[in-house]
């Protein structure tokens, strides 16, 4: 179990990282995975058909370490 004092602190879990992922009927962890994943901070929402395609999502949207990404 992780000791509390090791979690991060209250800003680095703000929206910037927060997401929403909606799986559809019958995806399973080691099966056919699809769905939906919103990126919450900037309501951009993406379609996957496999657990790359969400993967991809996820990282696209993710600030830069020590910086944050440009979504104009």
């Amino acid at each position: 179990m992780t000791d509390p004092k090791d979690a991060p602190e209250a800003g680095a879990l703000g929206p910037a990282g927060a997401f929403v992922v909606r799986f559809r009927d019958g995806s399973r962890p080691a099966g056919p995975i699809a769905g939906r994943v919103e990126h919450v901070s900037s309501g951009r929402q993406s379609r996957f058909a496999s657990l790359d395609e969400m993967i991809a999502f996820l990282l696209e949207m993710l600030p830069e370490p020590g910086g944050t990404r440009d979504r104009t």
